[in-house]
Parts: C-alpha cells; structure tokens; sequence
C-alpha cells in the first residue's frame, strides 16, 4: 500500500448513499449516536443511508506474540453489539463486521466490497488512541469519499 493510493472511487452520485462506520471504541453516547444517524439521513434531510459498522479487531504485542488473535477478534464483537444496539435505538439498521486491526487497511478493505459513499472514524482522544489520530489523518487525505472524525471522550 503506498502513501499515493487514493482508496476507493469517487462516489457516483447516482448510487445510493452507503455510510461506513467505523468504531475503535463502542458507540453509545447519546451526541455520537445522534451525529451518525444525522449523516445517515435518520432526520429526513438527506436520503437514508445504508450502513456498515466496522470494528477493527486491536490486537496488543503479547497476542500478537502468541499467535492469539481470538481477545482482539471477541472485544471488537463486543464493540459492533454495543454500537448496533445504541444506532437501533434510533432507528439505524446497520450491518457489522470485524476488520483488519489496521484501521486504515480496515477501511480500504470495506471501501472497495462495500461501495461506501462517506466514512466516520469514530476514535477516542488522540492522547488516548494516537493510532487512531495518525490513521485520521491519513483517511482524511487518501478517501476519495466523504470523510468525517468524531472524538468520543471517556474511557
């Protein structure tokens, strides 16, 4: 993957819009919650969008170390429940899968099946997830869709 890539194609503006979501901390807040279903069209000023939650599976040194990818893939799991619920309450019905515990690598892999037409990376603080905020940065400048962070406080 080179740093030149433009990840995915320009949306066409005939399509139906597709809203990709991708989670590195559970959504559940009410301001967060609200944020997505406003960009999923939920408030009748856009069309509604179809949605994806994507949950990278963050895989620390020693899993990685030991080959035990399985804490990683089951607190990701646990991230996309908890968000697909919160998003269900008002009235989001989403798909969910577990990506590549490289969110930009994550999203590039869901940005081609998918077909998404805009992308929130919702993040903890970048002092809380530095990975998060360097990956921010990068999407922001590859993602030929729309773009959008949104920085969740609280741990």
């Amino acid at each position: 993957m080179c740093s030149s890539d433009l990840i995915g194609d320009s949306p066409d503006p005939a399509l139906r819009r597709r809203l990709l979501v991708v989670v590195g901390r559970p959504v559940e807040d009410p301001a967060t919650t609200a944020a997505i279903a406003t960009d999923a069209g939920i408030d009748g000023k856009r069309d509604l969008a179809e949605v994806l939650i994507l949950a990278p599976a963050r895989i620390g040194f020693l899993d990685r170390w030991a080959s035990d990818l399985e804490p990683a893939r089951r607190e990701a799991q646990k991230t996309l429940v908890i968000s697909v619920a919160s998003l269900a309450k008002v009235g989001i019905a989403a798909e969910a899968r577990v990506g590549d515990e490289d969110i930009v690598q994550a999203v590039e892999d869901q940005v081609g099946s998918f077909k998404a037409t805009e992308v929130i990376l919702v993040t903890a603080p970048d002092e809380d997830d530095p990975a998060a905020a360097i990956a921010a940065t990068e999407l922001s400048q590859r993602l030929r869709t729309g773009f959008r962070r949104l920085v969740v406080g609280g741990a």
